[in-house]
């Protein structure tokens, strides 16, 4: 069972740590409350107010809003009695605050706020564009909104092959080389007095971005290999060839290379730290140029008292390479020691080969001299062997070997539309949902297929890479592992996802609708941080599967929990009918002790009308450990429903027994729809099995 039972020893503990202070205030206490016209705000902007001034009591006083009080979109009352959050809606509100206390009675003060509009601050830019690149820009910088931006051109043009979305999102292909465009984007949001700002948009031949770096630090007298790191802008280039230089007038450290492809190596000769710069080239790209520094520390001398120094070597699996691709592994044969800590050098044994194109540096680094060629594949691993030497110790040899694949695919990631249970899988069109979006590099075209062992239920990948099937079990967020073949290719994974597969509608005929099975999306229950989360506020009672079973026992066997305050949970019912004269119960249980509820500790309302009005819900815990049975309330006989959705809103608020201590809160079992005005009508609901896939 997921529940903890550190919960209740913790409950337990508090109480008992606490009787004395509860027995030497025990007498009642008079609250006083005077509300006040609170400083104003406006929409966009960040705004907080203390409404916790109630006087009269020294127990610790608790604040929530009344029944029907509203505050505006974005903004929330605390337990403390804070009131903060950025406005989302301008206009004059009135509310009210009750003040609670233990024994004391509640006092309420009234309250005005007004939010005046807001404004946004939106600042323009100078862009640039490559040439016959996609488009990646954004001018979606407005701030201090209370909701949504939305963006539009106001005067000016974009250059050719460029659009601008609402979003504020630069999309296209630019065209023309050289032409540079001036345009005035205004920004608007809900509320707020709307922004423009003027940017310029260059079209420009692709560009390299190098960034500085401080490169690892070397040895005097002992190996050193480092890569300069790629600069940014050649992604997605397959044959673009960088060319590293050292800029006129920078020295590297003495013993040091810098070769044109970007390898760093050498031995330092001497204790050393300098900056250099090094400029990047590529036929069709902008150069450019960063900093680096580097610092070389002082020799580490070998022991000297070691009789018989020895070397200890051996072999390591080594990373794939593939044709097409850099191959750079800083570490790949390393892991020789020397008893006297001498410093390792390593080099290809004689009589060994490396495959086409590649180097071993004396660090152990392992690299290919730019792209690997399809003259280093090999169907077979290729073996070869590496001497580690020492000062003072016999060499060391260990047998590696390295697989060459061939060329890879390209494949990636890519979100499935949902599906549901018991209906032909398709896209929103009614099409054939496809995976099949593997490519080959270099415009070949060769005949690609598609497999997957992890199908959901129901669902099948064709060999062409359709989707097909008809799904049979309710999922939620079901990652396919799908694999790319073809003859003369590597093949290559891609994760696809699905959101959900739904549920199909079922029709209820007694009226019950479990709260195990409502959508607990985005919901997070109170309890150790990400251990209640969706799915995860569905336990199991043990009871309901007990022979003979319990009456108490959730009637499904399973029920929604950590329900602690400021959280609601929503139950979408479909009525074929309009009806009034409905009776809404509701069955839970205590999570720990004994609770009352009152409507303005646990309110239930219809498609976002005022909460209803009920008496008390005492609810009862159980003995020790054992949980409380679960028990149902009435909780309105005059719920009307409308033809199509309805919802039934639960919302847990604070109460006697959490107290903002967050220890505790009800148990759902399920709502029941019931009367006799009901006859004839057919309720249905789309449930969620999938939260139950973890039992």
């Amino acid at each position: 069972m997921k529940k903890k039972v550190t919960k209740y020893l913790a409950f337990a503990l508090c109480c008992l740590m606490l009787f004395p202070f509860f027995a030497a205030c025990n007498g009642k206490g008079n609250i006083t409350y005077a509300g006040r016209a609170l400083e104003a705000g406006v929409v966009g902007v960040e705004y907080w107010a203390d409404v916790a001034t109630a006087e009269g009591t020294d127990q610790l006083v608790r604040y929530a809003l009344a029944e029907e009080s509203n505050l505006p979109d974005g903004v929330k009352l605390s337990s403390a009695g804070e009131i903060s959050g950025v406005p989302g809606e301008k206009g004059a509100f009135e509310f009210t605050v009750v003040a609670k206390a233990e024994n004391a009675d509640p006092c309420e003060a009234e309250f005005t706020l007004v939010i005046g509009d807001g404004t946004l601050i939106y600042e323009g830019d100078s862009l640039r564009a490559a040439v016959d690149r996609v488009s990646a820009l954004t001018v979606a910088t407005a701030k201090n909104a209370g909701g949504d931006i939305a963006y539009v051109k106001k005067s000016g043009d974009l250059p050719a092959g460029l659009t601008l979305g609402r979003d504020g999102k630069i999309t296209g292909t630019p065209t023309e080389l050289g032409e540079k465009t001036t345009f005035t984007v205004t920004a608007s949001s809900k509320d707020c007095a709307s922004a423009d700002a003027e940017f310029t948009l260059e079209v420009v031949e692709p560009w390299l971005e190098l960034k500085k770096a401080t490169l690892p630090n070397g040895r005097k007298e002992e190996p050193y290999a480092v890569e300069i790191p790629a600069p940014k802008g050649t992604e997605g280039d397959e044959d673009v060839i960088v060319t590293y230089t050292l800029k006129e007038g920078s020295e590297l450290p003495k013993g040091l290379t810098l070769e044109s492809d970007g390898l760093l190596w050498g031995e330092p000769e001497d204790v050393d730290s300098k900056q250099f710069v090094v400029e990047v080239t590529a036929p069709g790209y902008k150069s450019d140029e960063a900093a680096f520094k580097l610092t070389i520390r002082g020799k580490r001398p070998p022991l000297s008292n070691i009789a018989n120094p020895a070397i200890t070597y051996a072999p390591k699996p080594l990373k794939e390479a593939f044709v097409g691709e850099f191959y750079s592994v800083s570490d790949a044969v390393t892991g020789a020691t020397s008893s006297n800590l001498a410093i390792i050098r390593y080099a290809v044994d004689q009589g060994s080969a490396l495959p086409a194109g590649f180097q071993l540096l004396p660090t152990g680094m392992l690299r290919s001299s730019g792209r690997v060629t399809a003259e280093a594949f090999s169907a077979a691993a290729t073996p070869f062997r590496v001497v580690a030497s020492a000062e003072g110790c016999d060499p060391k040899t260990a047998e590696f070997s390295i697989k060459v694949n061939p060329l890879k695919l390209i494949y990636s990631a890519k979100d499935l539309p949902d599906g549901m249970v018991g209906k032909p899988y398709a896209d929103e069109n009614g099409d054939p949902v496809t995976v099949a979006h593997a490519t080959a590099p270099k415009g070949a075209t060769p005949v690609i297929t598609y497999t997957s062992s992890d199908m959901p239920p129901g669902l099948v990948l064709n060999p062409d890479g359709t989707v097909t099937g008809v799904p049979t079990k309710s999922l939620k967020n079901p990652i396919i592992t799908v694999t790319a073949h073809a003859e003369g290719y590597s093949s290559v994974d891609a994760e696809m996802y699905i959101e959900k597969i739904h549920d199909a509608f079922k029709v209820v005929t007694d009226g019950i609708f479990e709260a195990e099975l409502i959508d607990l999306t985005g919901k997070e229950g109170g309890g150790y941080s990400g251990a209640a989360q969706e799915e995860k506020m569905v336990q199991k009672d043990d009871r309901f599967f007990a022979v003979p079973r319990p009456a108490g026992a959730a009637s499904g066997g399973y029920y929604v929990s950590y329900l602690f305050t400021e959280i609601f949970v929503e139950f979408k019912i479909l009525s074929s009918e309009a009806v009034s004269g409905v009776t809404l119960s509701i069955r839970m249980a205590s999570d720990i002790g004994d609770v009352t509820f009152t409507p303005a500790e646990l309110a239930f309302s219809l498609n976002g009308g005022a909460p209803f009005p009920y008496g008390e819900m005492k609810v009862p815990s159980g003995v020790g450990d054992a949980k409380g049975a679960f028990t149902e309330f009435t909780v309105t006989t005059a719920l009307s429903l409308v033809k199509g959705e309805n919802v039934v809103r639960v919302e847990i608020k604070e109460n006697t027994l959490l107290q903002g201590n967050r220890g505790g809160g009800p148990e759902l079992d399920y709502i029941k729809l019931s009367g006799a005005s009901l006859a004839g009508t057919e309720l249905s609901w789309q449930p969620c099995s999938y939260n139950l896939n973890g039992f």
